[in-house]
């Protein structure tokens, strides 16, 4: 039974890698034939993470309140916060900017993962509505951790986060906005609504054609000769989903719960965490070589991690 899981997993999250690629070889296609330049990926990439991101979150909130649903959503968010707080103290650990020139962007793709665009396709299939709304909690836990110790990261501060920056940017807005409607019995407007999802729906189409136009940049032969990336892989689809399994193991929440953490937790590099180093004028064009080797991988690690939770959880 768990090996007809296995496969049948596997052949979900295979099917969005090609679709991922697909969409970001039109990025690619987009931008050597000079219809993208940079000055337009960067546009791109702020429309994203300022407009497109937010809306998902208030998007997947539109719905009735249900006080058990409450209950795990707020465990769900604690839990995502810790796990990627866990994730941070490890980054910093492992990628010193001694050792490290471009630490940095490191720690941004190996903490951050891709738990939109690869991760819900995987618990729609397995839990149907629930395992997608239950999985936006993970989704708005690391959106507000991206503008916030991302940022910080990426901008080589050395000084403690400042409050404004905590609740004011775009994730933890969008968030708060949608929590809100989920909590209490006003909704968006049925206009209003329809607006914010079909903005929503820009995100994975927007996001791919944006990292083509990255990868456009670079030499891609480099996403298959580099040892350092199979290291940084490593890190992001083995080695931190493994150490988080006790962690999650331990939530207070059903086993369908658990599953939406651990599918968010073993998703590949975020394609944010490259949008946003090219935002901070760091290394954006490696990031993006990451992002790539770690989605192509993912198509063996995360059913694996899958299968191992659930073999440990039941």
């Amino acid at each position: 039974m768990m090996e007809s899981s296995m496969i049948g997993n596997s052949l979900i999250v295979l099917r969005q890698i090609i679709i991922m690629f697909l969409l970001m070889g039109a990025g690619y296609m987009l931008y050597r034939l000079g219809v993208v330049d940079n000055y337009g990926s960067a546009q791109c990439s702020g429309i994203l993470t300022k407009l497109v991101s937010p809306c998902v979150i208030i998007n997947s909130f539109q719905r009735a309140f249900e006080p058990e649903l409450g209950r795990v959503l707020v465990w769900q968010f604690l839990f995502s916060l810790f796990g990627f707080g866990i994730c941070i103290l490890l980054s910093m650990l492992l990628f010193r900017q001694v050792r490290f020139p471009n630490a940095p962007d490191l720690r941004m793709c190996t903490v951050f993962t891709n738990n939109g665009f690869m991760a819900i396709p995987l618990v729609s299939a397995m839990f149907g509505q629930l395992g997608v709304f239950l999985s936006t909690v993970n989704i708005a836990a690391s959106t507000i951790l991206i503008w916030t110790w991302g940022a910080k990261n990426l901008s080589g501060g050395n000084g403690r986060i400042s409050i404004s920056k905590i609740f004011i940017n775009p994730g933890t807005v969008g968030f708060c906005i949608g929590l809100f409607c989920f909590l209490s019995p006003l909704k968006l407007p049925a206009i209003p609504a329809e607006a914010v999802g079909f903005i929503a729906d820009l995100n994975t189409p927007l996001a791919m054609i944006v990292l083509g136009c990255f990868l456009a940049q670079s030499d891609l032969k480099i996403c298959f000769l580099d040892k350092k990336l199979y290291y940084l892989s490593f890190v992001r689809l083995v080695l931190f989903p493994v150490l988080l399994i006790p962690l999650l193991l331990l939530a207070p929440v059903d086993l369908t719960a658990k599953i939406c953490l651990m599918i968010g937790f073993s998703a590949p590099s975020a394609v944010l965490a490259a949008m946003f180093a090219q935002m901070h004028k760091t290394d954006y064009l490696y990031a993006t070589k990451i992002v790539a080797q770690s989605t192509l991988l993912s198509a063996v690690t995360m059913p694996f991690i899958i299968a191992l939770f659930t073999a440990f959880a039941t």
